[in-house]
């Protein structure tokens, strides 16, 4: 007999009601060019309030050809939130500086999935960066 067997994966975070950042990202079928050691600003469109932005991580892509894949990695990159003057109008659209590791040893060159997580744990939609 021919049967079908399979699963489909559905993470918990994705349907607990908590909202996901959306990345204000480059064109579809693009990628952002980030230079190791530079800053990069990322916006994104706002949050309800009690929701912010904890976390900013870099995935590598996984081998579609392969069952283990020694290239694939996962960054945590360090930021920090703009902020307003005070006194001033507020940051729109909200956005947090991304600091890129100056060493290629800690981020080789590539392409990389950008995900903003919020302090609920929900991730945002992947944004396409090229670290050279």
């Amino acid at each position: 007999t021919d049967e079908v067997d399979y699963r489909v994966f559905a993470p918990t975070y994705l349907h607990c009601g908590h909202p996901r950042p959306v990345v204000n990202g480059p064109a579809p079928g693009t990628a952002w060019p980030w230079p190791l050691g530079s800053s990069q600003e990322v916006t994104y469109q706002s949050l309800p309030p009690g929701t912010s932005i904890a976390s900013v991580v870099l995935a590598r892509a996984g081998s579609v050809t392969h069952h283990c894949d020694p290239n694939q990695r996962v960054a945590s990159l360090s930021f920090t939130h703009v902020l307003p003057v005070e006194g001033g109008p507020p940051v729109v659209p909200p956005r947090v500086t991304v600091t890129v590791p100056s060493s290629s040893n800690l981020l080789p060159q590539g392409y990389y999935m950008l995900f903003l997580v919020t302090n609920l744990g929900t991730p945002s939609e992947a944004a396409w960066v090229q670290i050279q």
